[in-house]
């Protein structure tokens, strides 16, 4: 057999035991530190990504401030003004009363005098 066969089989088992005692460390820390550890991958994996769309952003920026000419225009002030505005729709009423009448017909005269005033139950006469 191989020499070196031992000593690897050494190495590889004595990685394993410092394999399983860094869990055993990383288990007891607190949820707090794990929760910090994780944010600070996220935030080196992130980072690049993020340096990248800012660069991109600003090139944009940069190239539209100079391809765009601005011209001013004095502001004049104004007494008042005039908004119109169109609206679409049916106009219908919330109540409706259905009204009858004793007896049908058409009023032609009414026989009392503007202005009088009358009382209940008093005949009009002209």
């Amino acid at each position: 057999m191989n020499s070196s066969f031992p000593k690897k089989l050494s190495a590889h088992m004595s990685n394993q035991i410092s394999a399983s005692s860094s869990l055993k460390r990383l288990r007891q820390l607190s949820p707090r530190w794990l929760i910090g550890i994780g944010l600070f991958g996220l935030l080196l994996i992130a980072a690049p990504a993020v340096k990248q769309r800012l660069a991109a952003q600003s090139e944009t920026v940069t190239q539209t401030e100079e391809s765009l000419p601005v011209e001013t225009v004095p502001v004049a002030r104004e007494e008042s003004y005039e908004v119109s505005r169109a609206y679409t729709g049916e106009i219908a009423s919330v109540q409706a009363s259905e009204l009858g009448f004793e007896r049908s017909g058409q009023l032609i005269e009414l026989l009392c005098q503007k202005g009088r005033r009358y009382r209940p139950e008093q005949l009009w006469l002209g």
